[in-house]
């Protein structure tokens, strides 16, 4: 009973703890959602407006679809052979991939264009109940854009396409997500934007007018004056800057001159997405982030500059994003990224991890510390683990998270960070940082991390001011491609790649300290676990105490 009893309370206030965060607005839009009907969308004939110039090539998805099957997390399913848009047997997030239509302008979309027409028709046909998932507002504002893009490029164009789209756009307008906001109701705005460019009539003009409304107030709340988006994830921020991307190429098309002062907010995107890439091309995974969803810097580059926009922006060795709170450290040897960022904004948490303090660190072009990715949005063990400070390159006291992550995307007390500094000199480079997520729960006065960055090695020491016993550990994930060639009691040896990697690790008063390389994994994609090792330093050991950890590695 007693259990019972902790449990109701604990969680009523991890749900306090969560909601005073929150804008009046979005409890507004909350209860009004909860208390308003929906309604199926009145069809509107709406006409289709003709180009002024064709659109510039789109950026292609990744194949998603390989003889007919659609695969995501590891799931397949022919969409040929009698396919269930809504399976309850499926995870959420595998139904809204596959209802977003992404495989429409994928790669191998040209081979398997003909059967396209089918697969559209079956929707329409399968999708008439507007409480499944389905229509949801943020599927039917992907799906909308990839049905006119596709229909656009292989000129796929008729009335029942139309009316769908129509109906489906309307639908969209009656349920903007304002309660969500974030990436959901900039993509909301987005296909508003871009159904009432395709269509023309009173109806569509009202959907393209609320459409730019959201959007450009949006663009300069979300997108920081780093250029960062603010909600910290650089697959969130690469998937955004390709919705603006494809914004300014519609208006282009049809001529029209909302866009004129975007510019230097699409440079500042591109070169906060630069920073945030690792010299394997690919993303850096600061809270959730996965390959294969959203596009490489590359390619969004590519992208702006067919549209105008040519970046002269040169990544310096040192890049200290001041908003977003990442710093970028490289030289010929290594790439660092360090978050000295808070969890995200307070009122949407909602991909933040508890990683305060966290970093990136590759070797010779190559992934060496990571952070884990993610494997799945549901709400279980393995979500709440990808979310933990256990998980990240973090310390951790008495096992706690610094941030109080739980359920799928909600946060109740959150770490602050502050007193962040900075100093340069010819031979040493150093970032600190503290921030609060142990005050209070592990009654401690302070803890604080500082980076040295050196030529060949880098040195982190990480500082616990109080009084008595705690439980401390330090970890540090590797890239599955790590070998761990010796280990001694506070020394290890490493190949990576061929080439040698070092790391020790002392204390401030010789505290009994244990050295393990625990089983972890690796989420480089959505639904993929790669099986790989973390370091852990771990004891029960009296504070104040400095910790320091040493990475060496061969000069090139």
């Amino acid at each position: 009973m007693i259990k019972i009893f902790y449990k109701f309370f604990n969680l009523i206030r991890l749900y306090y703890q969560t909601l005073k965060y929150l804008k009046k607005d979005q409890f507004l839009y909350r209860f009004k959602k909860i208390f308003t009907r929906k309604i199926y969308p009145k069809l509107y004939i709406q006409k289709r407006r003709n180009f002024i110039n064709d659109p510039k090539e789109f950026i292609k998805k990744k194949n998603i679809i390989e003889d007919g099957n659609f695969s995501f997390a590891g799931i397949k399913e022919n969409i040929l052979t009698n396919l269930k848009w809504i399976d309850d047997k499926k995870p959420n997030l595998w139904i809204y991939n596959l209802n977003y239509f992404d495989f429409l302008n994928s790669e191998s979309g040209n081979e398997n264009n003909l059967i396209f027409d089918k697969v559209l028709e079956d929707w329409i046909s399968k999708n008439k109940d507007i409480k499944q998932l389905s229509w949801d507002p943020y599927p039917i504002s992907l799906r909308l854009v990839n049905w006119i893009k596709w229909m656009i490029v292989h000129k796929k164009y008729n009335s029942i396409f139309d009316d769908s789209l129509i109906l489906q756009t309307e639908y969209l307008y009656k349920n903007i997500e304002f309660h969500l906001g974030g990436n959901h109701l900039f993509s909301n705005s987005k296909a508003l934007i871009i159904s009432g460019l395709f269509f023309q009539g009173k109806r569509s003009k009202i959907w393209y007018e609320k459409g730019m409304n959201i959007f450009l107030k949006e663009i300069d709340k979300q997108f920081l004056d780093d250029g960062g988006h603010f909600e910290l994830s650089p697959m969130y921020h690469a998937i955004l800057l390709e919705d603006v991307l494809d914004i300014i190429n519609f208006h282009l098309a049809f001529k029209k001159k909302s866009i004129n002062k975007l510019e230097e907010k699409v440079l500042k995107m591109l070169n906060w997405l630069k920073i945030m890439t690792h010299p394997d091309g690919e993303i850096s995974f600061f809270n959730d982030c996965s390959e294969g969803i959203a596009s490489r810097y590359e390619e969004l580059n590519s992208y702006a500059d067919k549209l105008g926009f040519r970046s002269s922006f040169s990544k310096e060795k040192i890049n200290i994003l001041e908003n977003t709170g990442y710093t970028n450290i490289s030289s010929d040897n290594y790439n660092l990224i360090v978050d000295r960022a808070s969890i995200g904004p307070d009122f949407l948490p909602a991909h933040g991890h508890a990683d305060c303090l966290t970093f990136e660190l590759s070797l010779f072009g190559k992934r060496f510390i990571v952070n884990p990715g993610i494997s799945t949005y549901q709400d279980n063990l393995d979500r709440r683990y990808e979310r933990s400070t256990q998980s990240h390159s973090c310390l951790s006291i008495n096992d706690k998270n610094s941030s109080e992550v739980w359920s799928s995307f909600r946060v109740a007390k959150r770490a602050k960070v502050y007193d962040i500094k900075n100093s340069f000199n010819e031979d040493v480079i150093n970032l600190s940082a503290s921030h609060d997520g142990f005050n209070e729960k592990c009654e401690i006065n302070l803890y604080s991390r500082t980076w040295k960055i050196y030529k060949d090695k880098m040195e982190i020491i990480d500082k616990i001011e109080g009084n008595g016993l705690r439980d401390v550990s330090i970890y540090f994930p590797l890239s599955p491609e790590v070998e761990i060639f010796k280990k001694e009691e506070k020394e290890i040896f490493f190949k990576f790649f061929e080439k040698n990697i070092f790391f020790k690790f002392s204390s401030s008063d010789n505290s009994k300290f244990s050295l393990t390389c625990d089983p972890h994994y690796y989420c480089k994609k959505i639904g993929e676990k790669i099986n790989t090792s973390k370091i852990k330093i771990s004891g029960t050991v009296k504070i104040p105490i400095e910790i320091s950890t040493e990475f060496i590695w061969e000069k090139k």
